[in-house]
């Protein structure tokens, strides 16, 4: 039988996880945005433009191809593989990809695939009237 103080801890626990995890997102959220801010100040906003595009379509290729094969692919396994075509892609268009760089496209990887989920979940909230 459980202690009073175990049920005390369990309960804790039980309403301060979502705190916390939202506390985490929030932070990382955070992170991911400077280091964004980051990278796209250094690049200029033309070659920045490139990159988002490219990360941006790359992103939508690597989900659809998921979709196409029939596999579900875990999220980390997509994210490389994105990760491994926008290097390769940047790479043939002259840009120098150097190994420092590849975390701050990673994190330019997250903040869109972040995007698109807030921007699938706020559509799917939407609803229509219909006479």
């Amino acid at each position: 039988m459980k202690t009073l103080l175990e049920t005390f801890a369990l309960l804790l626990i039980q309403e301060a996880a979502p705190i916390l995890a939202t506390a985490l997102l929030s932070a990382l959220t955070a992170l991911v945005g400077y280091v964004v801010v980051f990278v796209r100040t250094k690049l200029g906003e033309a070659r920045w433009s490139i990159v988002v595009k490219a990360a941006r379509r790359i992103v939508l290729s690597v989900e659809q191809s998921g979709l196409r094969d029939g596999a579900i692919k875990a999220g980390q396994q997509k994210k490389d593989e994105a990760l491994s075509k926008l290097v390769a892609f940047l790479g043939q268009r002259g840009f120098r990809v150097f190994a420092a760089n590849v975390e701050a496209l990673s994190d330019v990887i997250e903040s869109i695939v972040f995007e698109e989920l807030n921007t699938t979940a706020a559509l799917s909230a939407v609803t229509l009237e219909v006479e």
